[in-house]
Formats: C-alpha cells, structure tokens, sequence
C-alpha cells in the first residue's frame, strides 16, 4: 500500500515537474476581453495580413473553419484572431508593437474573448444567464459561441496559457452598451478581481489596459463613457487608460477604422512597455481624419522620423476616380521627405473626386492644415498643394481661394478646363506645373492659356527661360517665367510624349515639386483667424427683426445653427456654418398657429426660402426616429413627426434668446432634439465678411483678469505664446 501511494505520488510530481518545465517565463501572455472592438469590426487590409512575427502568438479561444484553428492551441496571430469572420481589432497592433519592442527571446501571446454588442454583464457569471435570455438572436449566437460563458471560457483559455507562458496583464475595450453607466468601473473591478483570484495571479504584477471609446473630436456616439472610463483607477490602482484621441472611426460613431484599431493596439503596447522600462518608439499613423461640419474626412500622411520643429507641409490631391493611396504610390514622395524633413498629406476626396468650384473641399484642406500644424508644429507659412488631374484642377481653383494659406502650387496633368481667371485680390502665387505633351485626357495644348493668366498676374517676365533636355532627360524641357512680384516664378515642366499620369523617370515629379516649392514661405498669423461671415448686428428684440432674415448664433462656443445638405439641422463653427453650400444658415420669423409662437423659416445663402419635396422647410426640434432636429416641415408646417414640433417660445433673456419648443415644452442647445430642462441663449443676428466681433464675444467665465486666452476662451500660458492673436481683458491682442 505505501508502495503504491509513493510511485502515485512520484507520478504526480513528475508531471507537476514536466509542466512546469513547459513553462516559458520569456512567453508573456495578455489576457483581452470585451465588445466588437476589442473582438474587431474592420476588414483587415493588405498591410495586416502579412509580416506577422511568428514571436506573436493567438491562442483559439473558439473552432475555427476558416482558418482552420481548434480551441486551445497557438498559432501565429494573423488575423481574425478572435473568431471566424471578425476583423482587425485592438489586440493586433498590440501583439505586433509589443515583439517589435522587445528582445528577440521574448515571444507575446494573446488570448481573447470578446463579444459585439455586449454589456460587462456578458463577463458577470451571476448575471449573464438572464441577461441573454432579453437579447436579440444575433446576439445569442455570439454568445452560443462561448457556450454561454464568455467569463469560464477566458479561464479555462487562461489556464491552458498558464502551461505554456506567464500571465503579464490585461486589456479591456468594452462600455458602448454601457454608455455612460456610473457604476460602470465597480462591475470592470468584479471581472478583474475574479480573474486574479481565479488565476492565481498577484494584482501587483498584472495590470489592466483599458482602452477609451471613439472621441467626441472623432464623432464618438459614446465619447461621454471616456468620463466614465477615466474612473477605473480611482477603484482599480494597477490600471490605465488608453486614449483614443485622434483615432479615426468607420463613421458608425462606435467602431474604428482599420487604422483606429493599428493606432490603439500601438497605444496598449507603448503602456505595458513603459511599464517594463521601455519607451517604445510608435510609428506615425498612416491616416488620420478631421470633421468638415457634419461630415468626417480622411486622409493619408507620412511623416519622417526625428521632424524636428516648424517643418513644412506639403498636401498632394488624387486625380478623379483615384484615391489617396494611389496618389500616394504614383508620388513616390517618402524619401525625399525623410531628407527633407517635411510632412506630405494625401487627402480622400468624396467620391473619389472634388470640389473645384465651391467652399467644401476647400475647407477640408483647411482643416488638414490647422491640423498638422497643432499636431507636428508645421510651419503654417510653408505650406504647399499639390494635386494630379482633377487634383490639379483643385489646385487651380485654390490659387483663387486661398492664396493667403498656400505658399506655392504644384499641379500635374491639370487646370482649369474653361473660363480661367486670376482672383485680382489674390497675392502673385509661385506655380510649377508638370504636364506630358501626349495626355489623352487633360490635352496639353491648353496648358499655355492657364499660365498666360497667372503669369499677368504675377507680373513675370513675358518671355520664359527655357532648358531643353532639362537635367539630361532628353524628353523634359523647362520653362520659367520670372522676376514676379515678390520674387515669384512660374514654371512648366513639359514632358515629351508622356502621357496622363506622373512621370518618375530620370526627372522625378515629386523631386522637382519639392526643389521649386521649398524656396517659398508666406507670413501667416497663428492662430489663423479665417475670412468669411461673422455676427454683426445683434437684435434684442423679436419686433426689432420683423421681416429681416438673421442667423442664430452661439457666442460663447462660437457655434451657428444651420441647415446641412441631408435636410438635418448642424451646429457647427461660423467657417462651417455660413457656407455657402449648405442648406441655409439664415432664417425669418412667421406667426404659427399657437397664440405668441413662432415658425422658424429657413432661407438659402441666395436669399431664397428653402423648401424640400415642395414643402417649406422650418427647423423643427424634435424627431422620432433620432435625437436630431430636421429643416422640415410637412402637413401644416407643424413639424414632421409631430404636431408643433416646428413651433417656438422664443424670449428674450440675458442678452440672448431662448428656444422653447412647444412640443417638448423643452429648450433647444444644439442640433440634437429640443430636451434641455435650462435654457441656453442664442444671439439672432445679421452677417458681415467685415464684422469684428473678436472684443464682443460673450465668454461664460470671466476673461477680465489680466489673463490671456485663446480665440476660443481657454486660458494660455503666457510663458508658451506662439506668436498669434489672443484676448486679454476682453480686448484682441496680438503676438509677433
């Protein structure tokens, strides 16, 4: 008997023995759980399919079919990596930042569960049961997946992951079902709890990564969780917050772009880095996105390695039915910004196309711009554009435009198509156009006519300098008008025989684009206060507008309420607002059929009523399919979904007017439903290209304590002023 109890009790050590020798304390294992975003919901693109370190390592937490995986064994983490038919998600770039950071004997492994649409519920084994019971069949599908228990299957992966590696911490991207949930933070704590406990881990050594929603900046739906969120190490000492500032989302409000998800796996991977005592170096994201209004643009970027300050920026415009990538490949532009030590951006034009005669895509470059300047301290008097084809074109149109933002032009295959003219309030503007003698598409014959007029108005030499088989290429002959105003050139490179695209050999486009615009800068106050319709007269009375058309304003945020192209109401800055390709931003008063209320007609920027599908349109403050307001006004012209729901108490209070909808018997702030319990005050006024309105705007806190602040009423460091206009004691002040 003691004989056989001492070989069983030999066997068990042995095995005891052999596990642990399985265990490699240079495999570092994270532990990942939550919704769609930590399982993935963007198609993975060409870039995240190859390359993957075999040192980056997924466990199966679920059978796959395609790519043939079984649960519980490794494989190198190409994704999908949660399960079959997600996507890229947050633990890619994590697992692939983190191997790129760390010695070559250290692998990363990564064991995720994670369900689209679920609570942090899903996670709580005492209420998950019921909480699927109330859930739509998609959902208990997701769920079927992990027999129910999303929480036991990450244990039981867990601890298969314990015989091979070293639990190191944990991530969590999860709370868009539990938007803004206050005791959010105390049900994350019973997961991570239960998970130290049931792991036999040390809290100490395992910290928990939680990653924020979509930003506000970024059209979050549920940017107000991050508030939430950002409590977690109030009630959770060993974790940290992962922003999501400056991350792109799909447009959805929820999900990430596929370049989101790069950004924020990075991000993961450079905390739990630093906390070993490594400060990783994470490569500039290769897009990025700005809001113009309503709408959220993209673009590409490359920015070299060791910027430096006050570099510039060069922007570079795809052609019709091409798009920022392509422009981008045909360019070929990276390495002589890594000597150059410029930033190059390649925006997304909508439908793959411009805007070359209207404010839209205009004010996208110009966001581009304050952008880049913000984030990398670009230098906003060396800016250049550039476009290829109808990005030429665009090119063109901006010389009209913009000239006071654009330090020189650099369109290829493109220009005006009819009717060129010159802005005479334009500056004299450098220009290097490139074109092939044999383009099929943008004949090279008109390409005179377009720099007759520029070369008038810049007051060149008549009669151009002229290069043949210009820097040995037989093929390139260069023609330079100069001695113009300011010391301006224009320049053409003709190209032999090429055809419609960008020629790169012998003479590189881009090299040469480079070469002429670097020489240029123009002097331009920052913060850039842009041109366009300001508030001017200001009423302080319904009686006192009578009939006259006026816009509603917002002065302390700087915002007009406006009518966007989809018949939505915005509420948007003044650049975004009063453009001309909106809706309409100006509305007049009509007597409604409630005693002492008003409608609110809107008017086009022609001065035109607006109407849609025949009908008038009102701004009306409540929907009930969305939490909007619409420029509509069906039936009696009492609102669309429902009766006086386009009907307003409008008083004056304050210095400002309230917005009462009788429907709601609420206040209306923003373009959202009219559902505030206070009233906020709208300023109705006239517009002026001329208005000052800088030393009048009404702040919410006090701005007359010998401070300084910005244009937007947050207070400066003075020892940190850039040279710029700014406010102090109410009164615009400017910095040199």
């Amino acid at each position: 008997m003691k004989k056989t109890l001492l070989i069983a009790g030999l066997m068990i050590m042995t095995r005891f023995l052999t596990a642990s020798a399985d265990v490699d304390p240079n495999f570092y294992v994270y532990l990942c759980f939550g919704q769609s975003n930590m399982e993935g919901n963007a198609t993975p693109e060409a870039q995240d399919m190859t390359g993957v370190d075999d040192r980056f390592q997924m466990l199966a937490c679920v059978d796959f079919q395609n790519p043939v995986r079984k649960m519980g064994e490794w494989y190198t983490a190409t994704p999908p990596i949660v399960r079959q038919g997600t996507g890229l998600g947050m633990a890619d770039y994590f697992g692939r930042t983190m191997v790129a950071n760390l010695p070559q004997d250290i692998k990363v492994g990564v064991v995720d569960v994670a369900i689209g649409g679920t609570s942090i519920k899903g996670f709580l084994q005492e209420e998950v049961a019921d909480y699927i019971k109330g859930e739509a069949d998609w959902f208990k599908g997701y769920m079927a997946a992990y027999d129910n228990g999303p929480y036991k299957r990450l244990v039981d992966m867990a601890k298969i992951a314990q015989k091979s590696g070293v639990i190191k911490g944990i991530l969590l991207h999860q709370g868009e079902t539990d938007n803004c949930q206050t005791d959010w933070p105390q049900k994350v704590k019973k997961v991570y709890d239960r998970l130290i406990a049931d792991l036999g881990l040390n809290a100490a050594d395992i910290p928990l990564f939680v990653g924020e929603t979509v930003s506000q900046a970024a059209g979050g739906a549920c940017w107000g969780h991050n508030a939430v969120i950002a409590k977690v190490p109030e009630v959770i000492p060993n974790s940290y917050v992962i922003s999501s500032s400056d991350c792109p989302q799909k447009g959805d409000g929820l999900h990430f772009t596929a370049q989101g998800y790069r950004m924020m796996g990075a991000r993961y991977a450079q905390k739990a880095l630093k906390l070993m005592g490594i400060e990783a170096e994470i490569p500039e994201p290769m897009a990025g996105s700005v809001k113009v209004g309503s709408t959220e643009r993209t673009y590409l970027q490359y920015v070299p390695k060791q910027l430096g300050s006050k570099r510039p920026l060069l922007i570079s415009c795809h052609g019709m039915n091409q798009d920022a990538p392509y422009q981008k490949g045909m360019l070929k532009i990276e390495s002589i910004a890594d000597t150059a030590k410029f930033v190059t951006v390649f925006p997304q034009g909508e439908n793959n196309s411009w805007d070359i005669s209207g404010r839209k895509d205009i004010n996208f470059i110009l966001k581009i711009i304050d952008k880049m300047v913000e984030q990398y301290d670009i230098d906003p008097g060396r800016v250049y554009l550039s476009g290829f084809s109808m990005g030429g074109m665009f090119t063109y149109h901006a010389m009209n435009v913009i000239a006071d933002r654009i330090a020189a032009f650099a369109p290829i295959s493109g220009y005006t198509m009819s009717g060129v003219t010159a802005n005479p309030n334009s500056r004299a503007v450098p220009i290097i156009h490139t074109h092939g003698t044999s383009d099929g598409v943008v004949p090279f014959e008109n390409v005179q006519n377009n720099l007759n007029v520029w070369i008038s108005h810049n007051h060149c030499d008549a009669t151009p300098v002229v290069t043949k088989s210009y820097r040995g290429a037989s093929h390139i002959t260069r023609h330079v008008w100069g001695n113009g105003d300011n010391g301006v050139e224009v320049v053409l490179m003709e190209l032999a025989g090429k055809d419609h695209f960008v020629s790169n050999d012998v003479v590189v486009t881009g090299d040469e684009i480079w070469n002429f615009c670097k020489k240029y800068s123009i002097e331009v106050e920052w913060p850039y206060v842009a041109p366009g319709l300001k508030p001017d007269k200001k009423y302080k009375s319904l009686q006192e507008i009578g009939n006259t058309a006026f816009a509603i304003v917002n002065e302390a945020e700087g915002k007009a309420l406006f009518g966007s192209n989809n018949q939505n109401l915005d509420y948007q800055d003044y650049e975004t607002a009063f453009n001309d390709g909106n809706s309409g931003y100006l509305f007049k008063l009509e007597e409604s059929e409630v005693s002492g209320c008003y409608l609110l007609r809107l008017y086009t920027p022609d001065g035109a009523p607006y109407s849609i599908w025949g009908n008038k349109g009102y701004l009306n403050g409540f929907s009930t399919v969305a939490d909007c307001s619409f420029i509509l006004g069906l039936g009696k012209q009492n609102g669309q979904d429902v009766e006086n729901g386009a009907v307003w108490e409008i008083n004056y209070v304050d210095n400002g007017f309230t917005l009462k909808n009788k429907y709601t018997g609420k206040y209306l702030h923003n373009a959202l439903s009219a559902k505030y319990n206070e009233p906020v005050s709208f300023t109705f006024c006239t517009l002026s290209e001329t208005a000052t309105g800088i030393n009048t705007i009404s702040y919410t806190h006090d701005i007359s304590d010998n401070a300084i602040y910005d244009l937007n009423g947050r207070r400066v460091n003075e020892s940190t002023l850039r040279p710029g206009i700014y406010i102090k004691n109410r009164k615009k002040i400017v910095i040199k």
